[in-house]
């Protein structure tokens, strides 16, 4: 009988326990959360402070909202018929200019590099997949950077006549020579 009560009060115990690590987690989330989100981070900003970057959730919350009303003012257009030009330039290591003419179902297109400052004045085209840098494929490219842990640091514009992102860039100033920048420099719409 004693062992059974001793079983039974070990029981009681660990759950008690548990529950105050559990307590202890939730106090010590809401504390961290609250304290990025303050001024500007309210509104849905990213902030800088004590010479790193802080943000909240609801800034990442509101980017991805942003992200689906321009989709949904580039779907509700209807283009499937259109020719972009785009350049993605990653940090000091790679720069590449490409040109897509989409038609439907089909893809015509061509890039060609731009001497990045390690190439040392020379560069080759890196193999691409096309439909990364269709339209579709800049809002697969966007919403996957805002998933990922380098969100904070992701910054978007939209065309603001079709909706599409016109610029993805992602620079997080604690690492040094990661930053890619995809930017739109040519749109139209074909028949």
């Amino acid at each position: 009988m004693a062992c059974k009560k001793k079983s039974r009060n070990l029981f009681l115990a660990g759950i008690f326990f548990s529950l105050v690590i559990i307590v202890l987690a939730l106090i010590f989330v809401v504390h961290y959360q609250n304290s990025l989100i303050s001024g500007d981070a309210r509104e849905g900003k990213a902030e800088q402070g004590n010479g790193g970057s802080e943000f909240s959730f609801l800034s990442v919350f509101v980017k991805h909202k942003e992200l689906q009303a321009a989709r949904n003012t580039w779907d509700q257009q209807n283009i499937s018929n259109y020719r972009i030009s785009l350049r993605h330039i990653q940090s000091v290591w790679h720069a590449q200019v490409y040109e897509l003419t989409v038609s439907k179902e089909e893809i015509d297109h061509s890039a060609v590099c731009i001497p990045a400052p390690v190439e040392g004045g020379e560069c080759e085209i890196q193999s691409y997949d096309p439909e990364d840098y269709t339209v579709s494929g800049l809002f697969e490219k966007a919403a996957y950077l805002l998933s990922g842990t380098q969100s904070p640091w992701v910054q978007i514009e939209y065309d603001p006549r079709y909706g599409f992102p016109s610029s993805i860039t992602l620079d997080n100033p604690e690492l040094i020579d990661e930053d890619n920048a995809w930017t739109v420099t040519g749109f139209e719409v074909l028949e």
